[in-house]
Protein backbone atom coordinates (compact mmCIF):
# COMPACT_ATOMS: atom_id res chain seq x y z
CA UNK A 1 0.00 0.00 0.00
CA UNK A 2 1.20 3.43 -0.90
CA UNK A 3 2.71 5.69 2.52
CA UNK A 4 0.10 7.60 3.34
CA UNK A 5 0.72 11.50 1.65
CA UNK A 6 2.88 13.78 4.59
CA UNK A 7 0.28 16.94 3.76
CA UNK A 8 -2.49 13.90 5.37
CA UNK A 9 0.13 13.41 8.22
CA UNK A 10 0.05 16.83 8.83
CA UNK A 11 -3.56 17.48 8.71
CA UNK A 12 -4.04 14.40 11.01
CA UNK A 13 -0.92 15.82 13.62
CA UNK A 14 -3.39 19.20 13.80
CA UNK A 15 -6.60 17.28 13.63
CA UNK A 16 -5.07 15.99 17.13
CA UNK A 17 -3.95 19.07 18.01
CA UNK A 18 -7.42 20.88 18.04
CA UNK A 19 -9.05 17.57 19.55
CA UNK A 20 -7.04 17.60 22.16
CA UNK A 21 -7.15 21.08 23.22
CA UNK A 22 -11.12 21.07 22.96
CA UNK A 23 -11.02 18.22 25.09
CA UNK A 24 -9.75 19.99 28.09
CA UNK A 25 -12.21 22.67 28.44
CA UNK A 26 -13.23 22.95 32.05
CA UNK A 27 -16.61 21.05 33.01
CA UNK A 28 -18.11 24.47 34.37
CA UNK A 29 -17.93 26.26 31.36
CA UNK A 30 -21.44 25.82 30.53
CA UNK A 31 -21.11 25.39 27.03
CA UNK A 32 -23.37 22.79 25.53
CA UNK A 33 -22.13 19.34 23.50
CA UNK A 34 -23.71 21.00 20.50
CA UNK A 35 -21.53 24.08 21.00
CA UNK A 36 -18.55 22.58 21.87
CA UNK A 37 -18.79 20.57 18.49
CA UNK A 38 -19.47 23.66 16.85
CA UNK A 39 -16.26 25.12 18.31
CA UNK A 40 -14.34 21.85 17.13
CA UNK A 41 -15.94 22.06 13.50
CA UNK A 42 -14.24 25.33 13.40
CA UNK A 43 -11.04 24.31 14.88
CA UNK A 44 -10.48 21.49 12.81
CA UNK A 45 -11.72 23.60 9.86
CA UNK A 46 -9.03 26.23 10.80
CA UNK A 47 -6.35 23.65 10.99
CA UNK A 48 -7.40 22.37 7.21
CA UNK A 49 -7.34 25.78 5.44
CA UNK A 50 -3.73 26.39 5.75
CA UNK A 51 -3.90 23.79 2.58
CA UNK A 52 -3.98 25.41 -0.58
CA UNK A 53 -4.81 23.82 -4.17
CA UNK A 54 -3.28 25.20 -6.91
CA UNK A 55 -5.92 26.06 -9.46
CA UNK A 56 -6.15 29.12 -11.39
CA UNK A 57 -8.61 31.81 -10.49
CA UNK A 58 -10.84 31.87 -13.61
CA UNK A 59 -14.07 33.39 -14.23
CA UNK A 60 -15.97 30.91 -16.15
CA UNK A 61 -18.85 33.67 -17.03
CA UNK A 62 -21.39 31.11 -15.65
CA UNK A 63 -20.90 27.98 -17.05
CA UNK A 64 -22.99 25.11 -15.95
CA UNK A 65 -21.49 21.76 -15.19
CA UNK A 66 -23.43 18.88 -14.66
CA UNK A 67 -23.02 15.88 -12.33
CA UNK A 68 -25.36 12.73 -12.60
CA UNK A 69 -25.43 11.54 -8.68
CA UNK A 70 -26.70 8.55 -7.08
CA UNK A 71 -29.98 9.96 -5.39
CA UNK A 72 -29.71 7.74 -2.29
CA UNK A 73 -27.05 9.66 -1.34
CA UNK A 74 -28.47 13.05 -2.73
CA UNK A 75 -27.55 15.06 0.51
CA UNK A 76 -23.74 14.15 0.19
CA UNK A 77 -23.89 16.20 -2.38
CA UNK A 78 -26.38 18.95 -2.26
CA UNK A 79 -27.69 20.38 0.61
CA UNK A 80 -29.77 23.49 2.20
CA UNK A 81 -28.61 25.54 4.85
CA UNK A 82 -30.46 23.70 8.03
CA UNK A 83 -28.67 24.25 10.91
CA UNK A 84 -27.50 20.63 10.56
CA UNK A 85 -23.56 21.00 10.63
CA UNK A 86 -23.30 18.56 7.69
CA UNK A 87 -25.57 19.93 5.89
CA UNK A 88 -24.58 23.34 5.88
CA UNK A 89 -21.06 22.41 5.11
CA UNK A 90 -22.43 20.65 2.28
CA UNK A 91 -24.24 23.61 1.32
CA UNK A 92 -20.92 26.08 1.40
CA UNK A 93 -18.74 23.62 -0.22
CA UNK A 94 -21.11 24.19 -3.12
CA UNK A 95 -21.46 27.93 -2.94
CA UNK A 96 -17.88 28.48 -2.61
CA UNK A 97 -16.57 26.81 -5.86
CA UNK A 98 -20.20 28.66 -8.12
CA UNK A 99 -18.54 31.48 -6.39
CA UNK A 100 -14.94 31.40 -7.13
CA UNK A 101 -15.13 30.33 -10.57
CA UNK A 102 -18.62 31.85 -11.44
CA UNK A 103 -20.26 28.58 -12.59
CA UNK A 104 -23.69 26.81 -11.89
CA UNK A 105 -23.14 23.24 -10.48
CA UNK A 106 -26.42 21.09 -11.10
CA UNK A 107 -27.05 17.72 -10.01
CA UNK A 108 -29.06 15.36 -11.69
CA UNK A 109 -30.36 12.32 -9.15
CA UNK A 110 -30.94 9.19 -10.48
CA UNK A 111 -31.38 5.71 -8.37
CA UNK A 112 -28.62 4.50 -8.10
CA UNK A 113 -29.53 0.65 -6.61
CA UNK A 114 -28.84 -2.41 -8.64
CA UNK A 115 -31.97 -2.56 -8.88
CA UNK A 116 -32.17 0.24 -11.35
CA UNK A 117 -28.67 -0.10 -12.46
CA UNK A 118 -30.14 -0.22 -16.02
CA UNK A 119 -31.41 3.02 -15.96
CA UNK A 120 -28.79 4.27 -14.18
CA UNK A 121 -26.04 2.76 -17.03
CA UNK A 122 -28.74 3.82 -19.98
CA UNK A 123 -28.37 7.14 -18.68
CA UNK A 124 -24.65 7.58 -19.14
CA UNK A 125 -24.62 5.06 -22.79
CA UNK A 126 -28.01 7.43 -24.12
CA UNK A 127 -26.11 10.58 -23.69
CA UNK A 128 -22.22 9.29 -24.98
CA UNK A 129 -24.05 7.66 -27.99
CA UNK A 130 -25.74 11.02 -28.75
CA UNK A 131 -23.61 13.53 -27.80
CA UNK A 132 -25.71 15.47 -25.94
CA UNK A 133 -23.31 16.80 -23.23
CA UNK A 134 -25.82 16.50 -20.82
CA UNK A 135 -23.80 15.21 -17.89
CA UNK A 136 -20.32 16.51 -17.93
CA UNK A 137 -19.55 14.45 -14.51
CA UNK A 138 -21.04 11.12 -13.57
CA UNK A 139 -21.00 9.19 -10.57
CA UNK A 140 -22.51 5.67 -10.73
CA UNK A 141 -21.96 3.06 -7.67
CA UNK A 142 -18.72 1.34 -8.36
CA UNK A 143 -20.00 -1.96 -8.54
CA UNK A 144 -21.52 -1.50 -11.96
CA UNK A 145 -20.49 1.98 -12.95
CA UNK A 146 -17.02 0.28 -14.21
CA UNK A 147 -18.23 -1.94 -16.80
CA UNK A 148 -18.70 1.54 -18.91
CA UNK A 149 -14.87 1.76 -19.17
CA UNK A 150 -14.82 -1.19 -21.12
CA UNK A 151 -17.13 0.54 -23.67
CA UNK A 152 -14.94 3.63 -24.00
CA UNK A 153 -17.01 6.16 -22.86
CA UNK A 154 -14.98 7.98 -19.49
CA UNK A 155 -11.94 10.43 -20.36
CA UNK A 156 -8.24 9.20 -18.98
CA UNK A 157 -8.37 11.34 -16.18
CA UNK A 158 -4.44 11.95 -16.48
CA UNK A 159 -4.76 13.87 -20.01
CA UNK A 160 -7.03 16.74 -18.46
CA UNK A 161 -5.06 19.27 -16.40
CA UNK A 162 -5.99 20.69 -12.76
CA UNK A 163 -6.41 17.21 -11.07
CA UNK A 164 -3.35 16.70 -8.52
CA UNK A 165 -4.36 13.20 -7.20
CA UNK A 166 -0.61 13.53 -5.15
CA UNK A 167 -3.36 15.73 -2.74
CA UNK A 168 -4.42 14.78 0.63
CA UNK A 169 -8.13 15.31 -0.87
CA UNK A 170 -8.16 12.06 -3.43
CA UNK A 171 -8.24 8.60 -1.98
CA UNK A 172 -4.77 7.45 -2.50
CA UNK A 173 -6.36 3.97 -1.76
CA UNK A 174 -8.54 3.97 -4.43
CA UNK A 175 -7.10 5.94 -7.80
CA UNK A 176 -3.63 4.15 -7.11
CA UNK A 177 -4.90 0.30 -7.56
CA UNK A 178 -7.17 2.07 -10.54
CA UNK A 179 -4.53 3.65 -12.63
CA UNK A 180 -3.30 1.01 -14.95
CA UNK A 181 -0.74 1.84 -17.94
CA UNK A 182 -0.70 5.42 -16.91
CA UNK A 183 -5.04 5.45 -17.34
CA UNK A 184 -7.27 6.43 -14.76
CA UNK A 185 -10.64 6.09 -15.81
CA UNK A 186 -12.02 6.81 -12.45
CA UNK A 187 -11.53 8.00 -9.40
CA UNK A 188 -12.35 8.74 -5.67
CA UNK A 189 -11.80 11.92 -3.22
CA UNK A 190 -13.55 13.68 -0.34
CA UNK A 191 -16.08 14.57 -3.01
CA UNK A 192 -17.30 11.24 -2.44
CA UNK A 193 -18.49 11.38 1.03
CA UNK A 194 -20.13 7.79 0.87
CA UNK A 195 -16.83 6.26 0.48
CA UNK A 196 -16.20 7.41 4.24
CA UNK A 197 -19.24 6.49 5.07
CA UNK A 198 -18.79 2.98 3.63
CA UNK A 199 -15.57 2.26 5.36
CA UNK A 200 -15.97 -1.53 7.37
CA UNK A 201 -15.32 -1.52 10.80
CA UNK A 202 -16.19 -3.91 13.42
CA UNK A 203 -18.84 -2.55 16.59
CA UNK A 204 -18.76 -3.93 19.62
CA UNK A 205 -20.54 -4.02 23.13
CA UNK A 206 -18.72 -2.15 25.46
CA UNK A 207 -20.84 -3.35 28.37
CA UNK A 208 -20.42 -7.46 27.51
CA UNK A 209 -16.44 -6.91 26.86
CA UNK A 210 -16.77 -5.81 30.73
CA UNK A 211 -18.88 -8.19 32.31
CA UNK A 212 -16.99 -11.11 30.42
CA UNK A 213 -14.05 -9.72 32.26
CA UNK A 214 -12.29 -9.30 28.67
CA UNK A 215 -9.12 -6.81 28.02
CA UNK A 216 -10.77 -3.75 25.84
CA UNK A 217 -10.32 -4.06 21.76
CA UNK A 218 -9.15 -0.83 22.12
CA UNK A 219 -6.10 -2.16 24.22
CA UNK A 220 -5.95 -4.94 21.51
CA UNK A 221 -5.51 -2.78 18.74
CA UNK A 222 -3.05 -0.62 20.27
CA UNK A 223 -1.27 -3.53 21.05
CA UNK A 224 -1.10 -4.96 17.68
CA UNK A 225 -3.11 -8.18 19.18
CA UNK A 226 -6.35 -7.43 17.63
CA UNK A 227 -6.56 -10.47 15.27
CA UNK A 228 -9.31 -12.75 13.87
CA UNK A 229 -8.22 -15.69 16.43
CA UNK A 230 -8.56 -12.97 19.63
CA UNK A 231 -12.25 -11.86 17.81
CA UNK A 232 -13.32 -15.60 18.22
CA UNK A 233 -12.21 -16.40 20.95
CA UNK A 234 -14.09 -13.37 22.18
CA UNK A 235 -17.37 -14.37 20.56
CA UNK A 236 -17.02 -17.95 21.50
CA UNK A 237 -17.31 -16.51 25.09
CA UNK A 238 -20.48 -13.55 24.60
CA UNK A 239 -22.47 -16.75 22.75
CA UNK A 240 -25.02 -18.05 25.56
CA UNK A 241 -27.81 -20.65 25.40
CA UNK A 242 -30.19 -18.62 27.62
CA UNK A 243 -33.08 -20.51 27.96
CA UNK A 244 -31.31 -23.90 28.51
CA UNK A 245 -33.14 -25.41 25.54
CA UNK A 246 -29.92 -26.85 24.05
CA UNK A 247 -30.83 -24.86 20.19
CA UNK A 248 -29.45 -21.41 19.92
CA UNK A 249 -31.60 -18.91 18.35
CA UNK A 250 -32.37 -15.93 18.12
CA UNK A 251 -33.78 -15.99 21.96
CA UNK A 252 -30.30 -16.58 22.92
CA UNK A 253 -27.03 -14.22 22.65
CA UNK A 254 -24.36 -14.43 20.06
CA UNK A 255 -20.73 -13.64 19.32
CA UNK A 256 -21.39 -12.04 15.80
CA UNK A 257 -24.47 -10.96 13.67
CA UNK A 258 -22.97 -10.73 10.59
CA UNK A 259 -24.09 -10.80 6.38
CA UNK A 260 -22.38 -10.95 3.40
CA UNK A 261 -21.00 -7.39 3.77
CA UNK A 262 -19.19 -8.54 6.79
CA UNK A 263 -17.38 -11.68 5.23
CA UNK A 264 -15.99 -10.05 1.93
CA UNK A 265 -14.44 -7.53 4.56
CA UNK A 266 -12.36 -10.12 6.11
CA UNK A 267 -10.59 -11.02 2.96
CA UNK A 268 -9.38 -7.61 2.29
CA UNK A 269 -8.73 -7.16 5.85
CA UNK A 270 -6.67 -9.99 5.87
CA UNK A 271 -4.59 -8.51 3.60
CA UNK A 272 -5.68 -10.88 0.66
CA UNK A 273 -5.48 -9.60 -2.74
CA UNK A 274 -7.80 -11.18 -5.57
CA UNK A 275 -5.69 -8.99 -8.95
CA UNK A 276 -1.98 -8.21 -7.97
CA UNK A 277 0.61 -6.12 -10.49
CA UNK A 278 4.10 -8.11 -11.20
CA UNK A 279 7.14 -6.14 -12.14
CA UNK A 280 6.05 -5.30 -15.64
CA UNK A 281 3.46 -3.21 -14.63
CA UNK A 282 0.62 -6.24 -16.10
CA UNK A 283 -2.23 -7.52 -13.20
CA UNK A 284 -2.61 -10.72 -12.72
CA UNK A 285 -4.94 -13.06 -10.47
CA UNK A 286 -3.16 -13.00 -6.87
CA UNK A 287 -6.11 -15.01 -4.65
CA UNK A 288 -5.07 -18.56 -5.75
CA UNK A 289 -2.84 -19.24 -2.62
CA UNK A 290 -3.16 -21.10 0.59
CA UNK A 291 -3.44 -17.92 2.17
CA UNK A 292 -6.96 -17.51 0.66
CA UNK A 293 -8.15 -21.04 1.03
CA UNK A 294 -7.11 -20.87 4.46
CA UNK A 295 -8.93 -17.59 4.91
CA UNK A 296 -11.92 -19.03 3.42
CA UNK A 297 -11.78 -22.22 5.68
CA UNK A 298 -11.68 -19.93 8.98
CA UNK A 299 -14.40 -17.49 7.70
CA UNK A 300 -16.99 -20.25 6.45
CA UNK A 301 -16.54 -21.40 10.08
CA UNK A 302 -16.81 -18.30 11.31
CA UNK A 303 -20.29 -17.63 9.40
CA UNK A 304 -21.88 -20.68 8.83
CA UNK A 305 -20.20 -23.63 11.46
CA UNK A 306 -20.39 -21.94 14.63
CA UNK A 307 -23.08 -21.53 17.35
CA UNK A 308 -21.72 -17.89 17.96
CA UNK A 309 -22.75 -16.47 14.90
CA UNK A 310 -26.25 -15.16 13.80
CA UNK A 311 -25.75 -15.18 9.92
CA UNK A 312 -28.34 -12.72 7.67
CA UNK A 313 -29.36 -14.53 4.87
CA UNK A 314 -31.02 -10.90 3.98
CA UNK A 315 -28.40 -8.93 2.99
CA UNK A 316 -30.53 -5.75 2.72
CA UNK A 317 -32.35 -5.73 6.07
CA UNK A 318 -30.00 -3.46 8.09
CA UNK A 319 -32.73 -2.31 10.27
CA UNK A 320 -33.09 -6.04 12.15
CA UNK A 321 -29.24 -6.03 12.12
CA UNK A 322 -28.83 -3.20 13.84
CA UNK A 323 -31.39 -3.49 16.21
CA UNK A 324 -30.32 -7.28 17.25
CA UNK A 325 -26.81 -5.67 17.86
CA UNK A 326 -28.83 -2.82 19.85
CA UNK A 327 -30.76 -4.97 21.90
CA UNK A 328 -27.13 -6.62 23.03
CA UNK A 329 -27.93 -9.98 21.26
CA UNK A 330 -24.59 -9.94 19.17
CA UNK A 331 -21.18 -9.10 20.76
CA UNK A 332 -19.66 -8.20 17.73
CA UNK A 333 -21.25 -6.41 14.30
CA UNK A 334 -19.02 -5.57 11.16
CA UNK A 335 -20.19 -3.78 9.26
CA UNK A 336 -20.02 -0.10 7.57
CA UNK A 337 -19.27 3.15 9.41
CA UNK A 338 -22.43 4.88 8.25
CA UNK A 339 -23.77 2.22 11.01
CA UNK A 340 -23.38 4.41 13.30
CA UNK A 341 -25.55 7.41 12.94
CA UNK A 342 -28.45 4.32 13.77
CA UNK A 343 -27.10 3.33 16.41
CA UNK A 344 -26.28 5.97 18.61
CA UNK A 345 -29.35 5.39 19.81
CA UNK A 346 -28.69 2.43 21.51
CA UNK A 347 -29.09 2.18 25.24
CA UNK A 348 -25.84 0.27 25.74
CA UNK A 349 -22.25 1.59 25.29
CA UNK A 350 -20.72 0.73 21.86
CA UNK A 351 -17.15 0.77 20.73
CA UNK A 352 -15.84 1.23 17.27
CA UNK A 353 -12.65 -0.84 16.21
CA UNK A 354 -10.66 -1.41 12.52
CA UNK A 355 -11.93 -5.71 11.23
CA UNK A 356 -9.36 -7.48 13.01
CA UNK A 357 -6.14 -8.62 11.08
CA UNK A 358 -5.21 -12.10 10.11
CA UNK A 359 -2.37 -12.78 12.52
CA UNK A 360 0.12 -10.56 14.91
CA UNK A 361 2.20 -10.63 11.94
CA UNK A 362 0.33 -8.36 9.26
CA UNK A 363 1.62 -4.92 9.70
CA UNK A 364 -1.13 -3.02 10.03
CA UNK A 365 -4.99 -3.13 9.78
CA UNK A 366 -6.66 -2.65 5.75
CA UNK A 367 -10.16 -1.31 5.63
CA UNK A 368 -12.36 -2.46 2.97
CA UNK A 369 -15.77 -1.01 1.85
CA UNK A 370 -19.09 -1.32 1.52
CA UNK A 371 -18.77 0.32 -2.14
CA UNK A 372 -18.85 3.85 -3.26
CA UNK A 373 -19.31 5.88 -6.12
CA UNK A 374 -16.91 6.61 -8.54
CA UNK A 375 -16.03 9.95 -9.98
CA UNK A 376 -15.50 10.01 -14.18
CA UNK A 377 -15.93 12.28 -16.77
CA UNK A 378 -18.00 11.07 -19.78
CA UNK A 379 -16.45 11.44 -23.39
CA UNK A 380 -19.53 13.85 -24.30
CA UNK A 381 -19.11 16.26 -21.45
CA UNK A 382 -19.40 19.44 -23.22
CA UNK A 383 -15.89 20.95 -22.07
CA UNK A 384 -13.88 18.70 -19.86
CA UNK A 385 -11.53 20.89 -18.57
CA UNK A 386 -13.68 22.61 -17.06
CA UNK A 387 -15.36 18.96 -14.97
CA UNK A 388 -11.61 18.41 -14.07
CA UNK A 389 -11.29 22.37 -12.61
CA UNK A 390 -14.73 21.81 -10.60
CA UNK A 391 -14.20 18.54 -9.30
CA UNK A 392 -10.39 18.89 -8.26
CA UNK A 393 -12.15 22.37 -6.34
CA UNK A 394 -14.95 20.01 -4.92
CA UNK A 395 -12.97 17.54 -4.00
CA UNK A 396 -10.48 20.23 -1.71
CA UNK A 397 -13.23 22.13 -0.46
CA UNK A 398 -14.55 18.86 1.18
CA UNK A 399 -11.67 18.09 2.28
CA UNK A 400 -11.15 21.41 4.58
CA UNK A 401 -14.76 22.25 4.91
CA UNK A 402 -17.33 18.98 4.41
CA UNK A 403 -15.10 15.78 5.74
CA UNK A 404 -13.95 17.79 9.32
CA UNK A 405 -17.43 18.46 9.59
CA UNK A 406 -18.83 15.06 8.89
CA UNK A 407 -15.77 12.95 10.78
CA UNK A 408 -14.71 15.13 13.46
CA UNK A 409 -18.36 16.65 14.53
CA UNK A 410 -21.18 14.13 13.01
CA UNK A 411 -19.02 11.34 14.53
CA UNK A 412 -16.51 11.90 16.91
CA UNK A 413 -18.25 14.30 18.47
CA UNK A 414 -21.79 14.08 18.12
CA UNK A 415 -22.22 10.60 17.45
CA UNK A 416 -19.50 8.34 18.86
CA UNK A 417 -18.65 7.62 22.35
CA UNK A 418 -15.57 7.57 23.86
CA UNK A 419 -11.98 9.27 22.96
CA UNK A 420 -11.05 5.85 21.89
CA UNK A 421 -13.01 5.47 19.01
CA UNK A 422 -12.37 8.59 17.74
CA UNK A 423 -8.51 7.35 17.81
CA UNK A 424 -10.01 3.85 15.51
CA UNK A 425 -11.65 6.38 13.12
CA UNK A 426 -8.65 7.70 12.03
CA UNK A 427 -7.31 4.25 11.51
CA UNK A 428 -10.00 2.89 9.94
CA UNK A 429 -9.59 5.97 7.40
CA UNK A 430 -5.77 5.86 7.10
CA UNK A 431 -6.16 2.40 6.17
CA UNK A 432 -8.73 2.37 3.01
CA UNK A 433 -7.91 0.46 0.65
CA UNK A 434 -10.11 -0.60 -2.71
CA UNK A 435 -8.32 -3.97 -4.31
CA UNK A 436 -7.86 -3.88 -8.33
CA UNK A 437 -10.81 -6.61 -8.26
CA UNK A 438 -12.83 -5.06 -5.98
CA UNK A 439 -13.15 -1.65 -8.31
CA UNK A 440 -13.90 -3.68 -11.43
CA UNK A 441 -15.82 -6.60 -9.70
CA UNK A 442 -18.14 -6.62 -12.43
CA UNK A 443 -15.55 -6.50 -15.62
CA UNK A 444 -14.01 -9.84 -13.38
CA UNK A 445 -16.50 -12.78 -13.22
CA UNK A 446 -17.49 -11.58 -9.69
CA UNK A 447 -14.10 -12.06 -8.35
CA UNK A 448 -14.16 -9.74 -4.90
CA UNK A 449 -18.23 -11.01 -4.65
CA UNK A 450 -17.21 -14.76 -4.57
CA UNK A 451 -15.60 -15.18 -1.34
CA UNK A 452 -18.66 -13.79 0.51
CA UNK A 453 -20.93 -15.35 -1.84
CA UNK A 454 -20.20 -18.75 -2.29
CA UNK A 455 -20.07 -18.77 2.01
CA UNK A 456 -23.61 -17.18 2.13
CA UNK A 457 -24.71 -20.28 -0.24
CA UNK A 458 -23.00 -22.71 1.68
CA UNK A 459 -20.15 -24.17 -0.20
CA UNK A 460 -17.38 -25.47 2.18
CA UNK A 461 -14.98 -26.25 -0.48
CA UNK A 462 -12.74 -23.11 -1.28
CA UNK A 463 -10.70 -25.61 -4.28
CA UNK A 464 -13.78 -26.84 -6.06
CA UNK A 465 -15.42 -23.58 -7.00
CA UNK A 466 -12.19 -21.73 -6.96
CA UNK A 467 -11.36 -24.29 -9.85
CA UNK A 468 -14.63 -23.70 -11.45
CA UNK A 469 -14.25 -19.50 -11.83
CA UNK A 470 -10.64 -19.64 -12.41
CA UNK A 471 -10.97 -18.87 -16.06
CA UNK A 472 -13.73 -16.95 -16.21
CA UNK A 473 -11.46 -14.69 -14.26
CA UNK A 474 -8.27 -14.81 -16.31
CA UNK A 475 -10.24 -14.50 -19.41
CA UNK A 476 -12.17 -11.24 -18.18
CA UNK A 477 -8.71 -10.22 -16.86
CA UNK A 478 -7.19 -11.06 -20.38
CA UNK A 479 -9.98 -9.21 -21.56
CA UNK A 480 -9.66 -5.97 -19.15
CA UNK A 481 -6.08 -5.57 -19.80
CA UNK A 482 -6.61 -5.85 -23.68
CA UNK A 483 -9.35 -2.90 -23.69
CA UNK A 484 -6.94 -0.90 -21.31
CA UNK A 485 -4.58 -1.33 -23.51
CA UNK A 486 -6.58 -0.16 -26.75
CA UNK A 487 -8.61 2.90 -25.17
CA UNK A 488 -7.08 5.73 -24.93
Amino acid sequence: MKPINRNFLIFLLAVFIFIAASCGSSPDSGVTGETTAAESAAETQAATTQLKDSLPELDLDGEKVTLLINSRNLVTYVAEESGDIVNDAVFARNRAVEERFNVVIEYVPIDGLSTNMANFLAAIRNSVLASDGAYDVVIPPYWYGATLVQEGFYLNLLDLPYFDFEQPWWTQGFNEPALIYNKLYACVGDFELVQLKGLILTYFNKETIENLNLKSPYELVDEGMWTIEKQIEYAEAAGRDLDGDGVINEKDTFGFIMQLHGIRAYATNFGIKYIAKNAEGDYYIANDTQKTADAYELMYKVARGSDYTYFMDDTLNYDFMYKFFSDGKALFMPFSLDAVEILRTMDADFGLVPMPKYDENQEEHITSSIGCGIIAIPISATNPETSALVLEALSFESHVNVIPAYYEVALKTKYSRDNDSEKMLDIVRETAYYDFGFINNTNLAGISDDFGNYIRSKNADFASWYASKKTQYETSLDKLLEVYKELP
